[in-house]
């Protein structure tokens, strides 16, 4: 596990965002004894191809899944992904909002994952979302679909091919819906955009109470409709008005960082110029401290 530990380090938004000026992935470029010739985009692919044979973890599972919801289906810019929302006391791995306003939660277990949280994430997630996937390995589908049986939980399996296989279907469960819980994921220009909807007006209240005073109006919609309004504000966040320019500049390997990075966002032409920068990578000094450096977290 501790050789493959830097694929961690490096798959995520924040360290992407800064790989240019790391020292910790020049290090690695050292201890590698990568070309500089090579570019960060090439780079990055041959890790992602480590990833896919030897360590399958969360990134490499969140990649393939908008990979599959949103890119190749060209859905980009009708529908949206969200990842890390707080859902009670859970975040959730990936939601996706269709055209139609239905929000899915896609909760992760890959075979580097235990299972022991999922009967809490899944009871919280039912607090915003009418449906839930877990996504997994060959590794959990056993005991999935025996502990998932009797529920309206849907399974996905991620195969060896990389193809996703619906073991499972999920059928909706409204009968978990919380007004607190739907309305603490609002921002406040979107909660107040259902008020006005509604009531026409936003109160004329104090800031003390006003938070409180908004619940309470929404509060007293029907619970289905106000869950629907709710994903209606969450689509809205993340569409890409300009698609073709995300699929010709943001390579398969990094859809998932291009669509979530705020350094990036709707700016997918500097993205790519950037992965088309030859890496800079420094000689090789000591091996053996190199190792024990890079390979430490």
């Amino acid at each position: 596990m501790k050789e493959t530990n830097y694929l961690n380090k490096i798959f995520t938004v924040p360290y992407l965002d800064s790989i240019q000026h790391s020292k910790h992935f020049q290090s690695i470029i050292t201890n590698k004894t990568i070309l500089s010739s090579k570019s960060y985009k090439s780079v990055i692919s041959d890790f992602y191809q480590e990833l896919q044979a030897t360590h399958r973890n969360e990134y490499f599972y969140k990649n393939e899944l908008l990979n599959s919801l949103l890119i190749q289906s060209r859905k980009i810019s009708s529908c949206s992904a969200l990842t890390e929302l707080p859902v009670a006391n859970s975040k959730t791995d990936v939601i996706f909002v269709d055209e139609n306003d239905v929000g899915i939660v896609y909760e992760i277990k890959t075979e580097l994952d235990t299972l022991n949280r999922l009967e809490n994430q899944i009871q919280d997630y039912y607090k915003a979302f009418p449906y839930i996937y877990v996504v997994t390995s060959s590794n959990h589908l056993h005991q999935l679909e025996q502990a998932l049986e009797e529920t309206s939980v849907g399974i996905i399996e991620l195969t060896d091919d990389r193809e996703f296989v619906h073991r499972k279907e999920a059928t909706c469960n409204t009968n978990n819906l919380s007004h607190d819980v739907l309305f603490r994921i609002l921002r406040k220009k979107e909660f107040e955009s259902i008020v006005m909807k509604y009531f026409k007006e936003l109160p004329d209240v104090s800031d003390f109470v006003y938070y409180r005073t908004c619940f309470g109006l929404l509060e007293n919609l029907d619970i289905v409709l106000f869950q629907k309004e709710v994903m209606s504000c969450l689509r809205k966040r993340n569409l890409v008005q300009n698609e073709d320019d995300f699929i010709k500049n943001v390579p398969y390997e990094l859809c998932f960082y291009g669509y979530f990075s705020k350094k990036y966002r709707n700016k997918w032409p500097a993205l790519r110029s950037f992965l088309d920068t030859k890496i800079d990578a420094p000689r090789r000094k000591n091996t053996v401290a190199t190792n024990q450096e890079d390979f430490s977290f």
